[in-house]
């Protein structure tokens, strides 16, 4: 599970370990950051969508912050371009 903490470091992290897949077609990291994303878009978000910023679903926030959202709805549902691995979750 990612642990809270800086989300803007967290989406860069994850572009990060994209690129690093293209070079080593490693999905190691790439699978963690699903099983993670995946379970935060299930139990980490409130009644109108909007993400907590921790993302285990165990405390909310009472206040929303518009980088956390941004940033986690672009990782959980990245754009087109990124590669297919992140779509598919096949550990």
């Amino acid at each position: 599970m990612l642990k809270k903490g800086d989300i803007w470091f967290t989406a860069v992290m994850l572009r990060g370990f994209i690129e690093l897949y293209q070079i080593d077609k490693d999905k190691t990291y790439i699978n963690a950051f699903n099983k993670s994303l995946s379970y935060a878009w299930d139990n980490a978000r409130d009644e109108k969508g909007l993400f907590n910023t921790n993302l285990s679903g165990k405390s909310k926030d009472e206040r929303k912050w518009l980088l956390t959202q941004c940033c986690h709805g672009r990782n959980v549902r990245p754009p087109c371009h990124y590669p297919i691995i992140l779509l598919k979750n096949d550990n």
